[in-house]
């Protein structure tokens, strides 16, 4: 974990294989204080709400409202997304504002990613981390420290889960291999 632990606080983006819960029980014990991690269970989204864009963003505010500690005005943006049935980019617009406006950076762990949550609203959530996590590094723009991408599957799997899907491209092209166990 420590080798883990120093690329998120390098600010890295991560794909880890690893039993589920795993990482988010790990990191929020190693981590402690310094950040605030967010998880998100993927495989808790109802199945046709991993299909449609608006139900996927629906269903993601509500499992960060439900799961975590989130200020007042962010929870209240997030019901608002909620009740207008708001977009993809709408919803990941609140959730920076979250990350500028937090006394701490957060951590976001995408957990149990496997090949039932490869549809394109996953997909557009993760170009829309990956294009985060640019600008971030290009104009300091706010977004999340460190994703993690966190699953039984490789980013190989997700391609090719995609593809005969005929999905559009993965927009994650980094993996690093980690033994967890």
């Amino acid at each position: 974990m420590p080798h883990i632990e120093e690329m998120v606080k390098e600010g890295q983006y991560l794909i880890i294989r690893a039993p589920r819960q795993h990482v988010t029980a790990a990191l929020s014990k190693s981590l402690g204080a310094a950040c605030l991690i967010l998880s998100i269970d993927l495989q808790s989204i109802p199945s046709d709400s991993l299909q449609e864009e608006t139900a996927f963003a629906q269903a993601i505010s509500r499992l960060i409202l439900q799961g975590a500690d989130v200020p007042e005005d962010i929870a209240g943006q997030l019901r608002d997304c909620i009740e207008r049935q708001s977009d993809l980019m709408e919803m990941f617009q609140t959730l920076r504002r979250w990350c500028a406006a937090s006394p701490i950076p957060i951590v976001l762990i995408l957990d149990g990613a496997d090949d039932e949550t490869v549809h394109q609203p996953f997909l557009d959530l993760l170009a829309m981390l990956r294009m985060g996590h640019i600008q971030r590094d290009a104009d300091g723009a706010p977004t999340f420290l460190s994703v993690i991408l966190a699953g039984t599957l490789d980013i190989v799997d997700l391609g090719r889960i995609a593809k005969q899907r005929d999905l559009r491209y993965i927009p994650w092209n980094i993996a690093v291999p980690f033994d967890m166990l």
